[in-house]
């Protein structure tokens, strides 16, 4: 069946041959002669595709005449597109964004936000599972120092080698943080050669995705970023805010579905050449976690206000906005307390 988040707002497909049409006002997603699921068409907002599965021309133009979120992945989490409507954003903000990824100094002051909350919510996220393990004590040390070193950074060069070494430190006190490692030694991603790798590029993938969609329904440009270089193809604005949210959500969410046995390695298949991947039960399962995580109510840490990781990410675009257009001194990233 479908998989769908406690509001019915996402639609997470994984049958593989189903298809999805729109009839009357519904969505209804079918294989063969079976109806799997029908959902009104006012109440999606977000559509995640795994995999071979049909779209009709009369869905695809429901989608985007509503602006749903609709993004294509391959079965073992690969982002191949996203379906959009003609959007252009706002011409006055695109030209202030434009204007300021231009400024070494913008860059530079916007990227010392980012990575400094990276290698917070890295250490704050392996300081609550700590525990007695040493690996875990040097891990969260050396990604203290490096926070201080993020924030007094002189150039995007350095401020690189810095989160570089952060990544290092975290994800050995990650690795020291898993009840069952399943072969996780280090972080590999082209292809992930265990369940765990595969887990973190699958979480790492929808919240990049989901940050694509905050950034353009704010009006900003995904593809102008200010930590990673612009390259063809490469929504790099995306990449950036992505940073500060890996660990909050993705890593968080990672930890806690393996340590508690919600995912097991039966729950995964190692295919020659492209690595390990998710069965079909297992993809389920984690689609239907992480956005369970999205929707979950949290406390911001920065204004105190109840609200969602979903809404969270439309914030964090929002701030960013409010910089560019003089509003606010400077950017003002997620914090875990």
């Amino acid at each position: 069946m479908p998989t769908t988040a406690d509001d019915n707002t996402t639609l997470y497909l994984t049958e593989q041959g189903a298809r999805l049409s729109c009839r009357e006002n519904r969505f209804a997603v079918t294989k063969g002669t079976e109806t799997l699921c029908e959902l009104p068409i006012e109440s999606l907002r977000r559509v995640v595709i795994c995999g071979n599965i049909q779209v009709t021309t009369q869905a695809m133009r429901a989608l985007m005449q509503r602006g749903v979120d609709t993004a294509f992945l391959s079965t073992r989490g690969q982002l191949y597109g996203r379906l959009e409507s003609p959007d252009g954003g706002s011409p006055e903000l695109r030209r202030a964004q434009y204007r300021a990824a231009q400024d070494p100094a913008v860059r530079l002051a916007v990227s010392r936000e980012i990575v400094r909350a990276k290698l917070h919510n890295q250490r704050v996220l392996l300081a609550r599972r700590q525990g007695r393990s040493a690996d875990i004590q040097r891990a969260c040390a050396a990604l203290a120092g490096l926070e201080e070193r993020a924030a007094q950074c002189g150039s995007l060069d350095s401020l690189r080698g810095i989160e570089g070494s952060g990544a290092g430190h975290f994800f050995r006190g990650f690795a020291a943080a898993l009840k069952f490692p399943m072969g996780f030694r280090k972080r590999q991603r082209r292809p992930p050669p265990d369940p765990v790798n595969a887990t973190l590029s699958l979480g790492y993938t929808l919240l990049h995705k989901d940050l694509i969609a905050a950034i353009q329904i704010v009006g900003l440009d995904p593809a102008v970023g200010f930590f990673h270089d612009r390259r063809p193809g490469h929504p790099a604005l995306a990449s950036d805010l992505t940073e500060e949210f890996r660990a909050p959500i993705a890593d968080s969410l990672a930890l806690d579905l393996i340590n508690h046995s919600e995912l097991r390695e039966s729950d995964f298949e190692l295919l020659s050449g492209e690595g390990c991947r998710f069965k079909q039960e297992g993809l389920k399962r984690f689609l239907r976690a992480y956005a369970e995580r999205l929707h979950s109510p949290i406390t911001h840490p920065c204004t105190g206000e109840r609200t969602t990781y979903l809404r969270c990410l439309g914030l964090a675009a929002r701030s960013l906005a409010h910089v560019l257009t003089g509003q606010r001194p400077r950017y003002q990233p997620f914090l875990m307390h």
